[in-house]
């Protein structure tokens, strides 16, 4: 089921923190610094196998419409008036008042806002699997922490160039990626960082940071 109603997050409590995307510790392949006294770290993440990649649209966990009479999440009995929605990351049946919220499911192959029940409003990755960029002043401690939980299984590299790689098919639509290359140099005693898009999102270009 679905359709029909859109999402009022103003109606709704939402949870003090919400997910946007969960990585496991084996989906690390490997953490990237520049040579350079900068604060940027990349996370590299393992690239899904195609018996990996979800379904489009993954309906297969759902609880078929007929087999339930009331609401899963309110109890609230199905009727003219109430209709039953799907949601899409639990597989409940639910009404509307309890399943209007919308996000990208994209670990499901939902890559467009989709109905999810209250219960689970923050607990759903709503972006995809790519490589993570940050600029943090304690990326020194991240690596320290993140080598020590993979038992230094976890290969740290050190390049002036750090190429990124996001998703492919639908999930591409919502990579956060800003490049897919980013370039370091020392200039003036500050590094300067210099972002290149190419591929499928772009021809070539360019930006500077300091």
């Amino acid at each position: 089921g679905g359709g029909g109603v859109e999402a009022d997050p103003e109606a709704k409590v939402l949870p003090c923190l919400m997910l946007r995307r969960r990585i496991e510790l084996k989906q690390l392949s490997k953490l990237a610094l520049s040579r350079q006294a900068d604060e940027t770290l990349a996370l590299k993440v393992r690239a899904p196998s195609p018996q990996q990649q979800p379904l489009e649209g993954d309906r297969s966990f759902w609880v078929p419409d007929k087999s339930v009479n009331k609401c899963q999440v309110s109890n609230e009995d199905f009727g003219m008036f109430t209709w039953r929605h799907h949601c899409r990351f639990s597989g409940q049946v639910c009404v509307d008042s309890v399943s209007n919220f919308l996000v990208p499911l994209p670990d499901l192959g939902w890559f467009t806002p989709q109905r999810i029940c209250d219960p689970v409003i923050g607990l759903a990755s709503t972006e995809p699997l790519e490589d993570l960029l940050f600029s943090t002043p304690k990326k020194s401690e991240i690596v320290a922490v993140l080598t020590d939980l993979t038992n230094g299984s976890l290969t740290v590299t050190f390049d002036d160039v750090m190429r990124l790689s996001g998703p492919s098919g639908g999930a591409a639509e919502l990579t956060l990626l800003p490049a897919n290359e980013v370039r370091f140099r020392s200039a003036s005693n500050r590094t300067v960082a210099t972002f290149t898009l190419t591929g499928a999102n772009g021809g070539g270009g360019g930006g500077g940071g300091g």
